[in-house]
């Protein structure tokens, strides 16, 4: 059989009109059209009696990722205020525009207690869906953030610390069964709020004790209200160690949230899930940023994630699977030394004792940001430490500030650097890290 040898069918010049094609369809946000035929997505003729449909612009609000690849984000809202009067308070009007966007992306909203089945469900991987919290039972959410939530027909999640209700600026118990009659998840935040961490000088049995009453007695105080079981716990200001792990597992919980940034996805452990908290300064453009965050895969974390620090000077770093783009550590920029194999550290550090945060970003060119976050806790080193100006500084013994420890250099990284060697990544202009 003789061969087709005309032009239009030479291989060369097949294989010049499928990558063409190709081109063209990701140029117009198609999948094909008249007279185009896409590799692998043959072209459907509308039907004979079918209007012939005009080409619609794709409006940025409708485009969303995938589930798997972006994981599901948690929200955390504490005051809804016509006039915000603290950092973690913001306007009727800018949540009504979260609530927008999430509408016109079709998002499916979910409570609490539903996001780990959620995850768990490959099913739901394609699917769009967001957690909406609000913490600590302030009468604006009644008030301002209720109305909204049911205008827009989306479920939320209060955590509630008892001890607060009937407080000022709290609401009654009469005002959160109305809350709970109108169909809205209430969750526990502890019984006080105080932190959960180990006072100085604290007995193993005390620490029990009270962490007793903060995990068990506030929950059957809000069980007697709800008439349901309680699941879910949020840790008061997000901090938290391996052993309030271990206690909530012991007292029955199955699910917990902190305030680490980023978003949940299947790997996510379910009394460790993530929250991004809203502030007062976070615009809708830092909203929608937070929204399309997927989640990052990281390795060799140091210190390591609930883990107790005692140690001085600490190197904080983590691997990713592409080059880090930024940390943060308490929710301020770091300094940080990264390489092209993902490996990212910074420091070292004299933390102040208690909780960190830690937050590694990478900015590759795709949809959103990919990020992870951990959280440790420090001891505090052997030296005293004082509040001086807005930072916490150390003193010897004679009250004299100690100096700050040496900006970070390659040497802090572990192993061998990959082709093209250690890159500097400076995010803030001072030449020493400050603590965080």
């Amino acid at each position: 059989m003789d061969r087709d040898t005309s032009y239009g069918n030479r291989p060369q010049v097949r294989h010049l009109k499928s990558v063409l094609a190709i081109l063209l369809g990701s140029f117009l946000g198609t999948q094909g059209m008249p007279g185009v035929t896409l590799p692998g997505k043959p072209y459907q003729p509308a039907s004979r009696g079918a209007a012939a449909a005009s080409p619609q612009p794709v409006r940025a609000a409708q485009r969303h990722l995938p589930q798997a690849e972006r994981g599901l984000p948690v929200f955390c809202y504490h005051h809804i205020q016509p006039k915000p009067n603290n950092y973690i308070s913001i306007t009727p009007g800018l949540l009504e525009q979260h609530l927008q966007v999430l509408q016109e992306r079709g998002y499916t909203t979910l409570a609490a207690t539903e996001v780990p089945d959620w995850l768990r469900n490959p099913a739901n991987r394609n699917k769009p869906a967001v957690c909406l919290t609000f913490d600590d039972g302030n009468i604006t959410v009644l008030t301002q953030a209720i109305p909204l939530l049911r205008r827009y027909r989306m479920k939320a999640t209060l955590f509630i610390y008892p001890q607060a209700i009937g407080t000022r600026g709290k609401m009654t118990w009469k005002q959160l069964a109305e809350v709970r009659d109108l169909g809205f998840d209430i969750q526990c935040h502890s019984m006080t709020h105080d932190s959960m961490l180990r006072h100085g000088g604290e007995s193993d049995r005390a620490f029990r004790t009270r962490m007793a009453r903060e995990m068990v007695a506030s929950r059957d105080r809000l069980e007697r209200l709800t008439g349901k079981p309680i699941k879910a716990f949020a840790f008061p200001f997000g901090w938290h160690a391996g052993e309030h792990v271990d206690l909530l597992r012991e007292h029955g919980y199955s699910i917990a949230y902190t305030v680490n940034e980023g978003v949940n996805d299947s790997s996510t452990d379910p009394l460790l899930l993530r929250r991004q908290s809203v502030f007062r300064k976070d615009d809708l453009a830092a909203f929608i940023r937070k929204l399309e965050t997927r989640p990052l895969a990281v390795r060799g974390i140091q210190p390591a994630d609930t883990t107790t620090v005692a140690q001085y000077p600490v190197t904080i770093q983590a691997v990713t699977d592409t080059p880090c783009t930024d940390m943060t550590i308490d929710f301020k920029p770091a300094v940080v030394e990264s390489d092209n194999r993902g490996r990212c550290s910074s420091g070292p550090y004299y933390l102040k004792p208690g909780f960190h945060t830690v937050t590694v970003n990478v900015r590759d060119g795709g949809e959103g940001p990919r990020t992870a976050s951990w959280g440790f806790l420090a001891q505090g080193d052997p030296a005293t430490w004082r509040f001086r100006g807005r930072f916490w500084k150390r003193v010897n013994a004679a009250g004299q500030v100690l100096p700050d420890p040496v900006t970070p250099t390659p040497s802090a990284l572990t192993g061998e650097p990959g082709p093209g060697g250690l890159r500097r990544v400076v995010l803030r202009h001072d030449r020493q890290p400050k603590r965080p």
